[in-house]
């Protein structure tokens, strides 16, 4: 398989729509990342991870291994807020993360 048939195969080529429907990740093929923007203050980062996993796999969130076994999500939560402008990098469910509190979110196959 080339890259560009695995590529056609990932969910949400034309955009991903997670949760209440206010993000929107899209894929790069170039970098081989999802990227889009969320409301740290409308949707927790502890809530939106799952969303997106979820949404990746098309499978319901409640199948999906506990958030706590890869990340704090009450130390993600804090730290991802305008004020701060940190940024939290962690692996969760097969999946890279990078999430700041400006709202940008980043996601990639942990194995590429």
């Amino acid at each position: 398989m080339t890259d560009e048939d695995r590529d056609a195969d990932r969910p949400g080529q034309s955009g991903l729509t997670v949760g209440d429907g206010d993000t929107v990740l899209r894929y790069d093929p170039e970098t081989a990342t999802y990227r889009g923007t969320f409301d740290p203050d409308a949707t927790p980062p502890s809530l939106l991870v799952p969303l997106i996993v979820s949404a990746l796999r098309e499978a319901p969130p409640e199948t999906l291994p506990a958030l706590h076994y890869s990340v704090d999500p009450s130390a993600l939560d804090r730290i991802c807020v305008p004020e701060t402008g940190a940024e939290a990098r962690f692996t969760y469910a097969g999946y890279r993360f990078s999430l700041d509190g400006t709202g940008i979110v980043c996601v990639a196959d942990a194995d590429e």
